[in-house]
């Protein structure tokens, strides 16, 4: 082998170890973004836990006390909050099938609530 084939080989192993430090660059970058975006589907998950599974049921039990504490139904909607309820336990039924903790745990409470206030409504 000759000066000019040993550098020539020399030149491709060092084009060749470019290559490979840049493909290691870019998959470090690649599990960096993943990495970023499972703490962000974790956070968003929290986020829609709290919003579902506890501020949606929080913020209805004012209307479900109104109802079976004063008896006051005058502008609640038998139909609306009837639809609520069977939108509910659908979602939940499909939750359970699909073993989806975060639906089940969201309209579970939701189901609930919403057939209390359709039975005070019957009621009262």
């Amino acid at each position: 082998m000759n000066h000019k084939d040993h550098n020539l080989l020399i030149n491709r192993l060092n084009l060749q170890r470019s290559k490979l430090h840049i493909q290691r660059q870019k998959l470090k970058h690649q599990i960096e973004l993943l990495k970023n975006q499972r703490r962000i589907d974790r956070a968003f998950r929290r986020l829609t836990f709290f919003a579902g599974g506890v501020a949606m049921p929080l913020l209805t039990l004012p209307q479900l006390y109104t109802i079976w504490a004063t008896h006051q139904t005058a502008g609640v909607s038998f139909a609306t909050w009837l639809c609520y309820a069977l939108i509910s336990l659908i979602f939940f039924m499909f939750g359970l099938r699909n073993r989806q903790k975060l639906l089940m745990v969201t309209y579970l409470p939701m189901f609930v609530i919403e057939v209390f206030i359709v039975i005070g409504l019957v009621v009262y």
